[in-house]
């Protein structure tokens, strides 16, 4: 169990870094790597309970420690809607796939909505709807590796 939650630590935080350098962007739109993993995490139910929250603790630990506040409070967001598709993640229509998608996708959304609150209507739609269809194919990519509930 220990070796299995070092690993996803160490996924999680090579991830975070990817991000930050933007080392896959594709015409200057970048995936958001932590939403996509966090969520897999918390919807497939990979740790239990407690071991959930010290992952996300831990990674938000690497995130204070080695970058500014932006993703400080950006993965703080992240990290609230990752708990909330873990609590959630039972109650929609009972098929994993479209599950996925449906929390992927509203995750996304309030991603944006909740960093940024104050530019709700000056929001680049284009930029986010791009993103979101680069998050969904990594996000769909992510859950066939991921075992379903």
């Amino acid at each position: 169990m220990l070796n299995k939650f070092l690993i996803s630590l160490t996924f999680l935080i090579v991830l975070f870094f990817i991000q930050q350098m933007r080392l896959i962007s594709i015409g200057g739109i970048n995936p958001n790597f932590i939403l996509i993993a966090l969520t897999a995490v918390g919807f497939f139910r990979i740790y239990r309970g407690l071991t959930f929250v010290i992952l996300i603790f831990a990674v938000f630990g690497v995130v204070v420690l080695f970058s500014d506040t932006f993703w400080v409070f950006h993965f703080a967001v992240i990290a609230l809607l990752a708990l909330a598709v873990y609590a959630l993640g039972p109650c929609l229509t009972g098929n994993p796939l479209w599950d996925f998608v449906i929390f992927l996708t509203a995750g996304h959304f309030l991603f944006y909505v909740f960093t940024n609150i104050s530019r709700l209507g000056s929001f680049p739609w284009a930029g986010i709807f791009a993103e979101l269809g680069y998050n969904l194919v990594l996000g769909l990519l992510v859950a066939s590796i991921a075992k379903p509930r």
